[in-house]
């Protein structure tokens, strides 16, 4: 099972407290089970508007096989905010999240996105 994340833009929170800047910031699991492919879905509503090339990162979420990849698949109803692709760290579980230009990340709704992680072996 993955550590629970972090969250940040401008500001780390525990993943069990929201951070300042956000109204909604949840990360779900999907598939549980050792070794399988594992839908995560991201939601975050921000405090303010995150605008076209700023940063979200989420942290944390060591021991999945998954490796290094500059262009991880981001799917869901808002995928298109990040350009369908974040940066993957797989050493510390760090997805880095990049709104594309001409995109920005509203608030006042919730904006939810998806990736797949494949879970430890063991």
């Amino acid at each position: 099972m993955f550590v629970l994340p972090t969250f940040s833009f401008g500001v780390v929170a525990s993943p069990t407290v929201i951070p300042k800047t956000f109204d909604t910031a949840t990360l779900e699991n999907g598939q549980t089970a050792a070794g399988n492919s594992n839908t995560l879905t991201l939601t975050i509503n921000p405090s303010s508007t995150i605008s076209a090339s700023s940063t979200l990162t989420i942290a944390g979420l060591t021991g999945s096989q998954t490796s290094d990849s500059g262009t991880l698949t981001v799917g869901g109803t808002n995928a298109a905010i990040f350009g369908s692709s974040g940066a993957w760290t797989q050493s510390s579980g760090t997805l880095v999240l990049t709104v594309a230009g001409g995109q920005s990340v509203p608030t006042g709704s919730d904006t939810v996105i998806t990736f797949t992680l494949t879970n430890p072996a063991s």
